[in-house]
């Protein structure tokens, strides 16, 4: 990535720094395309969930655990939004890093092997890096299962 991404890394004063420089990119997003290999923090579940009923586009590939893990803490919330069109959600086994293109933003969460909130969030604007970030995703797209 360039020298002008935006690099957020949590503090032992403010752990969720990274997280929350995610939400507030995603706030104002109207598509997002991504995967992660852990389960979202619960305080911002409803917050998803609300960009989704909102109508933002989503296309979003989680490893099986976290999809099991959504489905049984928000049963709910998973169902609607599982059944909105604007939604995609598919599985893929073996997801290599948290990414996340949020319309012409690239991001990527660092985390470690025991915690699943990121330690750093990395962004940019960058159009070649935006560029790399949508083919790795499309990569594992093809190779996904979609939901519904």
């Amino acid at each position: 990535m360039r020298a002008d991404a935006v690099v957020t890394n949590a503090t032992y004063d403010d752990p969720f720094r990274p997280m929350n420089r995610f939400i507030e990119l995603f706030e104002g997003t109207d598509h997002i395309r991504g995967f992660n290999k852990s389960f979202l923090e619960p305080m911002y579940i409803e917050l998803a969930y609300e960009q989704i009923e909102g109508g933002m586009e989503s296309d979003i590939i989680s490893e099986p655990k976290v999809i099991e893990r959504i489905l049984e803490e928000y049963p709910n919330i998973a169902e609607t939004a599982l059944e909105n069109d604007r939604m995609q959600a598919s599985v893929h086994d073996e997801l290599p890093i948290a990414l996340a293109i949020l319309d012409d933003r690239l991001g990527i969460g660092v985390h470690t092997d025991s915690m699943g909130t990121p330690v750093s969030w990395i962004d940019t604007d960058d159009p070649d890096a935006v560029a790399w970030g949508i083919d790795l995703f499309e990569r594992y797209k093809a190779e996904a299962t979609r939901l519904h």
